[in-house]
């Protein structure tokens, strides 16, 4: 038996899926708050945050990119102290495990780096990073992260009572890992900036 197909349907079927790949890749991702910053000279804390380690535990080159910049600021006196944050979640690598071991062998001291093991999305970044603010009585933040990640990041660490500040990384030469984790980043972008955020979101994840 053969298959008659209808060309306007197919047609139609296209230009569905460009309108929705244009409309959640290019023009909702660009838009909606990106939440309150401030500048100032000097924090209490740098907080890096983390993206997934190789599965032999080897820092990715997204990963490599925000530790650098992390490391360049912590270098520049914006700050004393280092903070990591990042779980297991794509294999058995805890990141801020991972990110803390290339610090360490770039010669950064064991005594200026804080660990957060436990967040496996950005919102328990913000939320557990800002706990172990509190307990060593931090009140500002300079926060890493790539650029195409920046956006919503800010937005997240807005809801808590921090001063902070976000500091993008260079992004890593294209490859099959930027291109996924922007592709990722847009779809949520569009998400919030149809729905708008909130603290408890992903949470339970």
């Amino acid at each position: 038996m053969c298959m008659v197909f209808n060309k306007k349907k197919v047609y139609l079927l296209i230009l569905f899926f460009a309108f929705f790949s244009v409309l959640f890749n290019f023009i909702l991702p660009y838009l909606g708050n990106e939440g309150r910053q401030t500048d100032r000279d000097a924090y209490d804390v740098i907080i890096v945050l983390g993206s997934p380690a190789s599965d032999d535990c080897y820092p990715s080159s997204i990963m490599i990119q925000r530790v650098d910049k992390g490391l360049e600021l912590l270098s520049k006196g914006f700050a004393p102290k280092i903070l990591f944050t990042g779980s297991s979640v794509s294999n058995k690598c805890v990141e801020a495990d991972v990110m803390s071991e290339y610090a360490v062998a770039k010669g950064i001291n064991d005594s200026t780096i804080l660990i957060e093991p436990k967040a496996r999305n950005t919102y328990q970044n913000a939320f557990y990073s800002v706990e172990i603010m509190k307990r060593n009585k931090f009140k500002s933040a300079a926060i890493v992260t790539s650029e195409f990640h920046k956006k919503r990041a800010c937005a997240i660490f807005s809801n808590y009572d921090i001063e902070y500040k976000l500091f993008e990384c260079d992004n890593p030469t294209m490859g099959i890992d930027y291109i996924i984790w922007k592709i990722r980043e847009n779809i949520i972008l569009s998400y919030h900036t149809l729905m708008g955020y909130s603290p408890k979101f992903g949470m339970w994840m």
